[in-house]
């Protein structure tokens, strides 16, 4: 990581550094764990109702890019989720919001930003 970029994950509640140091650093451990796990379930939410930029502001970059798989996930499972009858015209539909999502990502790496944010 270049001097001066990086990211931060804020733990849900904090832990003390005091006692045995093995038994404060499993705590600390268990908090990163569920700390991350609150933030990928917001996530898991908050893809799905924001708009797309504002999403990826929003998260940090690991969460913000699992949220962007689950919407493909979602887009071509709704299109397989179809009839025969209309998976056509679904595929088709589902295809340009993907590609509509792939152009605002390309113009969003086009902008000038640091390598983190990149």
């Amino acid at each position: 990581m270049m001097k001066g970029s990086e990211e931060k994950v804020v733990l849900t509640e904090g832990v003390l550094a005091e006692g045995n140091i093995e038994e404060w650093l499993v705590r600390l451990e268990k908090e990163m764990q569920k700390s991350v796990r609150e933030i990928c379930f917001r996530g898991a939410q908050d893809c799905h109702s924001m708009p797309l930029r504002d999403f990826i502001d929003a998260y940090p970059s690991q969460v913000a890019l699992l949220g962007i798989q689950m919407l493909w996930t979602s887009k071509v499972g709704e299109c397989l989720e179809k009839n025969k009858k209309d998976q056509g015209a679904e595929l088709e539909k589902k295809k340009r919001d993907i590609n509509n999502i792939m152009a605002e990502l390309t113009q969003l790496c086009l902008e000038n930003m640091n390598d983190l944010r990149r």
